[in-house]
């Protein structure tokens, strides 16, 4: 099943009729023309509700027990001991992502690879960028 997801292949979907609660679509065009119908409204633009923003926007307020100092360590750099630290406490037994790069390989890696990774993590805070290869 993730070959063929990753794989992109889809397989044709045919419709020869479309079963409604009244009714039956037998008609080609009927049938096309419903479908864009569907996907058409489907994909529409919704306006928020002010109802629903009404209940909720306490919750997007600041919160005043909150202080921003606390957030002051996540602009400190990375350095390499944290990098070292959290690859030898991962698990192992974590499927690699699309990098095919296992956590056990990682902690197999020489210093100047965790090096390296401490200084690619940091240029992405930096410029607020994460690089998507």
């Amino acid at each position: 099943m993730i070959n063929s997801i990753l794989g992109r292949h889809t397989d044709p979907v045919l419709f020869d009729n479309i079963k409604l609660p009244n009714f039956i679509i037998t008609k080609l065009q009927e049938i096309r023309q419903h479908i864009k119908n569907h996907f058409t409204n489907w994909t529409k633009h919704n306006p928020h509700n002010p109802v629903l923003w009404e209940q909720w926007k306490d919750e997007y307020i600041p919160k005043t027990n909150i202080l921003p100092k606390w957030y002051d360590l996540l602009k400190d750099p990375i350095i390499q001991q944290e990098i070292i630290n959290t690859i030898n406490t991962s698990s192992n037994s974590k499927a690699p992502g699309p990098t095919l790069i296992s956590n056990k390989m990682l902690k197999h890696t020489y210093s100047h690879i965790t090096k390296l990774l401490t200084i690619l993590f940091n240029k992405c805070l930096n410029i607020a960028d994460i690089p998507t290869a």
